[in-house]
């Protein structure tokens, strides 16, 4: 089954209200849709077949599948939900925030898909692991100054490695990042212009990590140095804050809590 969008009149995209579907067993295919077409409401669920966006943009969109990977690029303003089980989910995602107390949030949710690695290190472990799941997030804010907007990430996984990477951010944005899994390493790479705490969770026998990057400048172009704190190391739990010193004002920061089960916890600042 196909479905065709007509094309919009003038440079702005075609506004569609909600499209949704409830089909099992039926493969969804997007096309690259981003520039030219914003859903409003969009919600794609099926069973036991994948979902594949090359692109989307959307206010609201819930995918759901089972049995199967749901891949691809997705713009967001308000939510994404994206869940699936026994299978991966790669997903390159953009939120896109206006300020004005409003929070985009994301949530990602799959489980129980086992992918085994040699390697000689935990960072290499993270990277050649072809994670069950895996996402990019690239953060905009479409304020005046572009800077700010409030954002919000939930990811989870069982029995699966999972592969996080904030790839962009703005200055002065707040961020509030969950990342969960059990039997399998947790990797996530925040953006430079993080501010916050963080809280990561390992077994005993398995002190998290805290890589922190050598030669960072300053996003917001002050001549800052960035602080990382570790206050508290404890069997299988590391907690710390990051933050750019000297700070101007004091302002709310961002919370990061990592967690896994018998294997490592990384994260980078």
């Amino acid at each position: 089954m196909d479905v065709h969008l007509p094309a919009n009149k003038g440079s702005s995209p075609l506004h569609i209200q909600g499209f949704k579907t409830d089909m099992p067993l039926f493969r969804h295919a997007i096309a690259d849709l981003a520039d030219s077409v914003r859903f409003n409401s969009l919600m794609l669920s099926t069973s036991n077949v994948g979902i594949h966006s090359q692109s989307l943009l959307a206010d609201r969109a819930e995918l759901k599948s089972s049995n199967n990977a749901i891949v691809g690029n997705f713009t967001v303003r308000d939510t994404l939900v994206i869940r699936t089980s026994n299978s991966p989910i790669a997903a390159n995602i953009t939120m896109i925030n206006g300020g004005e107390d409003k929070v985009t949030d994301v949530t990602l949710i799959t489980s129980n898909r086992q992918v085994l690695a040699k390697y000689s290190t935990i960072s290499s472990l993270m990277r050649l692991i072809s994670s069950p799941l895996y996402s990019n997030f690239s953060l905009i804010s479409t304020t005046k100054s572009e800077n700010g907007g409030s954002f919000r990430v939930n990811t989870k996984t069982i029995n699966s490695p999972l592969n996080v990477n904030f790839t962009s951010a703005p200055v002065d944005s707040l961020l509030h990042f969950k990342g969960a899994t059990s039997n399998s390493p947790a990797y996530v790479s925040l953006h430079s212009t993080y501010e916050g705490s963080f809280t990561l969770r390992s077994s005993s026998l398995l002190q998290p990590r805290i890589e922190q990057r050598e030669d960072v400048e300053d996003p917001a172009g002050k001549d800052r140095r960035r602080n990382v704190e570790i206050y508290s190391i404890r069997r299988g739990i590391a907690e710390g804050k990051v933050t750019w010193v000297p700070a101007e004002t004091e302002k709310v920061l961002g919370s990061v809590g990592l967690r896994s089960s018998n294997m490592p916890v990384v994260l980078v600042v």
